[in-house]
């Protein structure tokens, strides 16, 4: 009677680990889904590069690289589960940086292209940014008050001007900044703007120094007239 009792218990078991196991793995595989590849999380974010609110670096949709003081082209790919190697292309050679990101991917560290270490880069989460990002797309400005010259941010992240003849485009780098990259065939250049705190205008810093005078917004009217 013991020994069929046993037999029975051992049934009841081994029904109820089974059944266990296999609600768990639906729920695994959930789980494991809700997290999004990294080549996917990155196009787009942005960080305090160094935890610096003043350097912000991006990774772009594109596969390049943006931080306001490299002036060389630079992109990114994901090349483990957590790690990114940065290329810097050089005209005597590449460079290369590799930074690993945290599980929760809130920052990320590394080691810098001639060595050294990259210290904790914090994830920008400031909504001012976002808000910024979406308020530029389709708007112009006057540049340095001038009528004849329209600046238009557009909704590919390029930047119009008529007098401007190499590709230039825009991000934003802080709350109320925006960085101009201009592409030579040698290099980057950057110029900064500064909006503000209603947007009516920009004042900044020329690609190659310089101040750029108070630029207003141009109106739908005025804009679709030029």
């Amino acid at each position: 009677m013991n020994i069929h009792r046993s037999i029975f218990v051992f049934i009841l078991m081994v029904v109820s680990i089974t059944a266990h196991a296999l609600d768990r793995a639906p729920q695994a595989a959930a789980a494991e889904e809700k997290v999004e590849p990294l080549a996917e999380f990155l196009p787009g974010t942005r960080w305090f590069w160094e935890g610096s609110e003043h350097h912000v670096l991006e990774f772009r949709k594109d596969g390049t690289v943006e931080l306001d003081y490299w002036k060389l082209p630079t992109d990114w790919k994901v090349t483990e589960a957590n790690e990114v190697t940065i290329t810097m292309h050089m005209g005597t050679g590449d460079l290369t940086s590799t930074i690993t990101l945290t599980d929760d991917r809130s920052s990320f560290s590394g080691i810098k292209f001639r060595g050294g270490v990259i210290a904790k880069s914090p994830r920008v989460r400031d909504e001012r940014f976002n808000a910024l990002a979406e308020f530029l797309p389709g708007t112009r400005w006057f540049w340095e008050g001038s009528k004849d010259h329209i600046l238009e941010f557009q909704k590919d992240g390029a930047l119009h001007l008529d007098f401007w003849t190499l590709p230039t485009d825009w991000r934003v780098t802080g709350p109320r900044e925006v960085t101009f990259t201009m592409h030579f065939k040698t290099e980057n250049k950057t110029a900064t703007i500064n909006f503000t705190e209603n947007r009516s205008s920009f004042t900044g810093t020329q690609f190659r120094g310089g101040v750029i005078s108070k630029s207003p917004r141009a109106s739908a009217v005025v804009a679709r007239n030029q």
